[in-house]
């Protein structure tokens, strides 16, 4: 199944009395800050855990606004949801509100303002599957369809789950139609969230005030998850590979006590061509001496670990990442597959080497090129 939705976050009106404070002190603020700062947005998502007999609302930071949200009130048509506790991760909190069953709606009134969203289980669509996941803004289409392809190819994926942040180049139905278009690919769910995405900060640490991506990623946990074989994150210029006959990352993570793997992430470059976009199968060059990004990683249903919070590079606070690191698979990391919105990642050439290996790399999986492997 090929499809599309929308996530509906719980958010505080425009002009409401009280908003989020700034994370960021003045000279930490980039000059975009007031456009992608997240004043307003209480929840991204409620998912009931009939198991717990609880709902989940998976939060940006509350800041100043966590004691409004303690001391609410939260109703739906099957009565009032006690709040029962208020958990603190590194850029996302979560509340969580008692309920015997799964309301449609949950609602609460803030400042004589009544707001709601809504309750979804956890998703049986994904149960057994080995799911692919990301969040993206405007990546041209030719990017994530090759990226969805390469995937499900070489390393076992069944399903993308795809979370668009408000692309303004194309609209959710034309993700589907390019994801529905990859063979082999057995469904998508394309997940729209047009909520601030954050600024990066001018000062260390610069993401601080990313909330949007961490909220993503446990909603997942909580929503899309629980019935799944397995889940790999990574972004789209982030690409899987793996030593001939090492099977694939999931499954690696499968046999571990851990239920979890990890990958180094190698830089590859593209020598630009003027007027050219440049594919995945361009980024035949690197560094000498290599360089990396930090590493990506998957998970495995049973996994003693997902419970824990779960984060870009890895779940459970990074604790478990050394030891769950593959030494059979890696990940390329394409440094021109982007839109640019963090810094541009242009390398001069005649600091690069062509990689044999990542080139035959490439040449098998049958990745397109566009500019015809550089100088």
């Amino acid at each position: 199944m090929f499809e599309t939705l929308t996530l509906e976050p719980l958010r505080l009106p425009k002009d409401a009395p009280v908003q989020r404070r700034p994370l960021l002190r003045p000279a930490a603020q980039p000059a975009n800050f007031a456009e992608r700062y997240d004043f307003s947005t209480l929840a991204y998502s409620a998912t009931f855990l009939p198991e717990r007999g609880r709902i989940v609302l998976v939060c940006p930071k509350l800041l100043n606004l966590a004691g409004l949200l303690r001391g609410a009130t939260f109703r739906s048509e099957l009565g009032v949801h006690p709040v029962t506790a208020l958990r603190r991760y590194r850029r996302h909190d979560e509340l969580w509100v008692r309920a015997r069953a799964c309301p449609s709606r949950l609602s609460v009134v803030l400042d004589g303002e009544e707001l709601s969203i809504s309750v979804a289980v956890p998703d049986e669509a994904f149960a057994g599957k080995v799911v692919l996941s990301t969040l993206s803004r405007n990546n041209p289409l030719p990017w994530v369809r090759d990226w969805a392809a390469h995937y499900v190819a070489s390393a076992g994926v069944e399903h993308v789950l795809f979370f668009d942040n408000g692309s303004t180049e194309y609209g959710l139905e034309d993700i589907r139609a390019c994801l529905a278009s990859v063979e082999g690919l057995s469904g998508a769910t394309v997940v729209g969230v047009d909520v601030p995405y954050g600024p990066m900060a001018a000062k260390p640490p610069r993401g601080i005030a990313l909330f949007l991506q961490l909220g993503i990623i446990n909603t997942i946990r909580h929503r899309y998850f629980p019935h799944a074989r397995g889940l790999i994150w990574c972004d789209v210029d982030e690409m899987l590979v793996a030593a001939d006959g090492a099977g694939t990352l999931v499954e690696q993570a499968e046999r571990s006590r851990l239920g979890y793997a990890t990958a180094r992430c190698h830089w590859r470059y593209a020598v630009d061509a003027a007027g050219e976009v440049p594919m995945h199968g361009d980024h035949i060059w690197r560094r000498d001496p290599e360089t990396y990004s930090k590493e990506k990683w998957c998970i495995t249903r049973g996994s003693p670990l997902a419970r824990f919070g779960w984060d870009v590079h890895g779940v459970a606070g990074y604790l478990f990442n050394r030891v769950a690191m593959s030494r059979s698979h890696r990940f390329m990391h394409c440094a021109q597959i982007s839109t640019g919105w963090k810094g541009q990642r242009i390398a001069d050439a005649e600091s690069l080497v062509r990689d044999a290996g990542t080139e035959a790399l490439w040449q098998r999986a049958g990745l397109a090129t566009s500019l015809g492997g550089g100088a």
